[in-house]
């Protein structure tokens, strides 16, 4: 049986870059949407997804987050508990090229991108702030990087020139587009962090936990009563995130994410998890997957 992947399409995004590294050798089906890879895998359509979640410059990709608390937090009722888990995570370099079929800069009177990259490429519209406010230059979205080339393309075919987009390498061998400034990212470190949704298999090595909870806001120090729960059990929290709950306006949920225990540390983490649930209003763990080695290039092992 072929094993299907869904990515956010279409071929040429930085997503079908991280399907490509998690999985070679499957068959990789772009999708028009962020929502429709978590669609996919709740329908059975494929067997794992691979969703962008967090960028090292821009930080967060919030549509992930939303769907992840739509799909995983029960008080927001907004769907049936997830049928999939979180089982892994890809790390790709982003590297943004400036693309289009006009000859120069001068030229362009629109630039397609998806809107996570404008915060990644600030100083390069910085330094043509002047020229591009000059000639009128508009930012438009796209729904990915690779669709941004699409559509220079569509524009090019109209017969509408000055368009541009800004996405990878790939995409510029993919779709034909001249590359007319090459690296423009902010930061050569520039990486995205992908998770690849699918059915819980074995793990082996150092292992994140990635979980979801709300607390009651009314009570002082709820939040830090919860987090205690980690630090009593020894467990070294790596990263927290909050988005608006949609239960109540401006009360919010939290995304974590901490380090288990590989071995042994099984009851360490059921004892944890419940302590962690009677301290909150709901608690939803989405997945344990082992770290990806790419996720040291930028820092020591514990």
């Amino acid at each position: 049986m072929t094993v299907k992947v869904a990515y956010l399409g279409p071929k040429g995004t930085y997503s079908h870059m991280a399907a490509l590294q998690e999985f070679p050798d499957y068959d990789l089906t772009p999708q028009p949407s962020i929502g429709d890879c978590f669609s996919a895998i709740d329908k059975g359509e494929v067997v794992y997804s691979v969703v962008p979640f967090e960028n090292s410059t821009n930080g967060q990709v919030i549509f992930t987050y939303d769907l992840l608390r739509s799909w995983y937090l029960p008080a927001a009722g907004l769907s049936p508990k997830a049928r999939f888990e979180i089982i892994g995570e890809q790390y790709v370099n982003i590297h943004h090229c400036f693309l289009s079929n006009s000859t120069d800069l001068t030229q362009i009177r629109r630039i397609y991108s998806h809107p996570q990259v404008w915060g990644q490429c600030t100083k390069f519209f910085q330094d043509n702030a002047t020229l591009f406010k000059t000639n009128g230059v508009e930012r438009i979205d796209a729904s990915s990087t690779s669709e941004a080339a699409e559509l220079v393309i569509k524009d090019s075919a109209a017969g509408t020139e000055g368009s541009a987009a800004i996405c990878s390498s790939a995409a510029s061998s993919l779709y034909g587009l001249p590359v007319l400034q090459k690296n423009i990212e902010d930061n050569r470190e520039n990486t995205t962090r992908f998770l690849v949704l699918g059915k819980p298999k074995s793990k082996q090595g150092l292992l994140v936990t990635s979980l979801c909870f709300t607390v009651n806001h009314s009570d002082a120090g709820a939040l830090c009563t919860a987090l205690s729960v980690l630090s009593d059990y020894g467990l070294n929290m790596t990263s927290i995130t909050s988005r608006p709950s949609l239960l109540k306006p401006w009360q919010y949920i939290f995304f974590v994410e901490f380090y288990s225990k590989p071995q042994g540390g099984a009851d360490v983490l059921a004892l944890a998890l419940d302590e962690l649930r009677a301290r909150c209003l709901d608690c939803v763990v989405m997945g344990t997957f082992p770290r990806n080695n790419k996720h040291w290039e930028f820092l020591e092992k514990p």
